[in-house]
């Protein structure tokens, strides 16, 4: 289909970020299903580690933290596949639902960085004074893995939150 002289042309936006929308939101959701299934093995003892699997899902706030971000996630990226469906077809209900998984997105984000820092970041100090065994090093991968994987993870609902805010594609919508 052509577009007539009379019809403005939709700027590409809503198909790009339509289609990372999309991409990303069922990235998210396997990902999630992956994670679960891979806890619930650690949790049955079918993948027994001595030493490791304590740190690999930890007891406590920090396996509730998990948990709950685990769910989260997955919560998000269906919302964010949804809303690839209405970028692509240049609805509005794209865009809002685009602007809430952002914004939810970065909330969680910034919350996981401050709870991975305040639950692990005491005894990661503590293991690099003393960096004995495994578990001394795991714990250090997971606090400094947790704040740059949160860092990295705003990327994208950032700049989503800069381009489908233009004032150009808003109007582009119906």
């Amino acid at each position: 289909m052509t577009a007539s002289a009379d019809s403005p042309r939709r700027p590409v936006t809503g198909t790009l970020f339509g289609i990372l929308n999309i991409l990303f939101g069922v990235y998210g959701l396997l990902s999630s299903v992956a994670s679960s299934i891979w806890f619930a093995l650690i949790a049955n003892g079918a993948l027994e580690q001595p030493g490791i699997q304590n740190t690999m899902v930890p007891d406590g706030p920090m396996q509730a933290m998990n948990y709950i971000s685990l769910v989260l996630h997955g919560l998000l990226s269906i919302v964010l596949i949804v809303a690839g469906v209405g970028l692509l077809r240049y609805r509005n209900w794209g865009r809002s639902l685009s602007n809430a998984y952002a914004a939810l997105t970065i909330l969680l984000l910034l919350a996981t960085m401050i709870a991975v820092v305040v639950l692990t970041g005491s005894d990661a100090l503590e293991a690099l004074d003393n960096l004995s065994d495994q578990q001394d090093a795991a714990m250090i991968a997971t606090t400094i893995g947790g704040v740059v994987g949160s860092c990295l993870g705003l990327i994208y609902p950032v700049v989503l939150l800069i381009c489908i805010n233009r004032s150009n594609f808003r109007q582009s919508l119906t």
